[in-house]
């Protein structure tokens, strides 16, 4: 927030219980994070959240859908990073295939795959159906009976019967918690993402070039890519 106790400034004031403690030698000397890089914490937490609150675990199939808005295609690097199997859902197929490609460029072992949104729910559901039993869904079904929804956006594609009949566990997640953060500084600690630079790409401008710094903001995001001010 701006003004004299806000974020803009070389130092900043902000209530201890929001401070999280960082091991800087493990993340800056032995992952190869740079103090900027950690910068990006702060997107990847917003879909870590959702998955978190729905319990997303190592192995479990979890479709993320659109993935190819902003915090969408972060949820997919974030579920990778947790050990789970993405699909991928978007209605372009060329931002689809760059979104697997980015991911795979980062972690090659990464288990994504990649479902186009055609409009038709038949052809949809059925390519949805090839991958296996669904376990979780970030904001959009089918669901296998007993599965999870985290919604995180708005969907009107999930009538109430459904719900009932299939005993779905719908959840609402705003951004999280203080145990979601402390929970994601230990994954990140853990070498769980990928180290150095195949981490985020990390653009640096000091505070008197903030409209510089804004205008690449507007083209430098997404996945492993980060904008920061420096004092």
């Amino acid at each position: 927030m701006p003004g004299a106790d806000g974020t803009f400034a070389e130092h900043a004031k902000v209530p201890l219980e929001n401070c999280i403690p960082l091991d800087k030698a493990r993340l800056c000397d032995d992952l190869g994070y740079s103090l900027q890089d950690l910068a990006y914490i702060a997107f990847l937490l917003v879909p870590y959240g959702g998955l978190r609150d729905i319990k997303v675990e190592p192995g479990d199939t979890i479709i993320i859908c659109p993935a190819t808005g902003f915090y969408s295609s972060l949820g997919v690097q974030v579920a990778i990073a947790m050990g789970a199997k993405v699909i991928a859902m978007g209605r372009n197929q060329e931002k689809l295939v760059k979104l697997k490609d980015d991911i795979r460029s980062r972690s090659p072992g990464a288990n994504i795959e990649t479902v186009q949104i055609t409009g038709n729910e038949d052809q949809d559901v059925s390519a949805l159906k090839s991958h296996g039993t669904i376990d979780a869904v970030l904001d959009i079904r089918p669901l296998r009976r007993g599965g999870r929804i985290s919604i995180m956006g708005s969907t009107k594609n999930i009538a109430v019967p459904e719900i009932l009949v299939n005993n779905i566990t719908l959840k609402g997640k705003m951004m999280y918690e203080r145990e979601a953060v402390v929970s994601f500084v230990k994954m990140l600690q853990s070498g769980l993402f990928p180290q150095g630079k195949g981490f985020v790409e990390t653009k640096v401008f000091q505070l008197e070039d903030w409209k510089d710094g804004f205008d690449k903001g507007a083209e430098h995001n997404g996945i492993g890519k980060c904008v920061v001010f420096a004092p």
